[in-house]
């Protein structure tokens, strides 16, 4: 696998995606236990390699959000409204990710689900690259993933990579 991404470069491109989609200015921060309740987004990459971009925010954070590209108090915000515009963030960080990597690849479409207390893990995964940012006292953590070597055999990876 050809790609990885710095702290840096992660940092950068999804403060860019809150900065222009939301006039919002996140800051770096280090990686440590951000406890409270979370919003999971992710999107698949596939086509010379097999990627997925995930990003783990504050519900606070998501529904802020909402609340300024629906131009809506946040109290007004409903659940499809909330898992359509941080689906749309994760399309974009998705597409700032997908223009550093190397080949022909596409960009599925993104997945938003509340994040359990434990996660999920995917076999075989190689981790490229993560970091964590803040707007005040809410987070969001972004990682990219890939499965280029070691293939596990069809059927044992996660559907996100099928997608396409």
């Amino acid at each position: 696998m050809s790609a990885a991404f710095s702290k840096q470069v992660l940092v950068d491109l999804v403060m860019n995606v809150w900065s222009i989609a939301l006039g919002m200015q996140l800051t770096p921060v280090d990686c440590q236990d951000h406890s409270g309740e979370y919003i999971t987004g992710v999107i698949s990459i596939v086509g010379t390699g097999k990627y997925a971009v995930f990003l783990n925010c504050t519900k606070s954070l998501v529904l802020k959000s909402a609340s300024i590209l629906f131009e809506q108090p946040e109290d007004e915000i409903n659940k499809e409204e909330l898992e359509d515009s941080y689906g749309e963030l994760v399309n974009m960080v998705g597409g700032e990710v997908l223009a550093l990597l190397p080949g022909k690849n596409e960009l599925g479409l993104p997945i938003v689900a509340k994040s359990g207390e434990h996660g999920f893990s995917i076999p075989n995964r190689l981790d490229l690259g993560s970091a964590w940012l803040a707007y005040e006292d809410q987070y969001i953590n972004i990682t990219v993933i890939g499965l280029e070597k070691n293939q596990p055999k069809e059927g044992q990876y996660h559907e996100i990579f099928d997608r396409r």
